[in-house]
């Protein structure tokens, strides 16, 4: 799970996703050529960027998912954000059934639609066999499924869909 420590950054200036070989707090360094169009005498400036980690996870097609993707999974029918955060639930144990609150930090997918968190993701073990595909990022949103800010939830899920059916 070496891809865990990857980054990529999206430039709020340029509107461009970028992946990252590294960063401090007042640089972010690109790690390609068509990016944003920084280079290491003139990085990116740090403010100007949202960075974000990789899961380590994979979709159907070997891609690594990001924090802030789009993925569809099309065995549960739908449509996910991945997200990065604290999350407090409560667990049941294993071992003597009592129920505990667990606090962690930790990758999740909430529903498009609802924001209800599906799944966690702590440890790689805990990594379902999946049917995920990515359909975007949160950044590309309006250009994937050209929809007008201010937009709904709503829109955007019709949007998706529809973007799933022609493709």
């Amino acid at each position: 799970m070496n891809d865990r420590f990857k980054f990529r950054a999206y430039h709020t200036p340029t509107k461009k996703l970028f992946y990252v070989y590294g960063f401090n707090p007042v640089f972010t360094f690109e790690d390609t050529l068509d990016g944003c169009g920084t280079n290491d005498i003139n990085p990116a400036v740090t403010e100007d960027c949202i960075l974000e980690q990789c899961t380590g996870l994979k979709d159907k097609n070997g891609n690594l998912i990001y924090e802030g993707d789009i993925i569809s999974d099309f065995k549960y029918g739908v449509n996910c954000v991945v997200k990065f955060g604290v999350l407090n639930f409560k667990k049941v144990s294993e071992y003597d059934g009592s129920i505990r609150d667990v606090t962690c930090e930790c990758f999740y997918f909430t529903e498009l639609e609802t924001g209800k968190v599906l799944n966690v993701f702590r440890q790689s073990h805990n990594i379902p066999e999946n049917d995920w595909k990515i359909i975007g990022n949160i950044h590309e949103i309006d250009d994937l499924f050209e929809v007008e800010k201010p937009f709904s939830v709503e829109d955007t899920i019709e949007k998706i869909e529809n973007f799933l059916l022609e493709n």
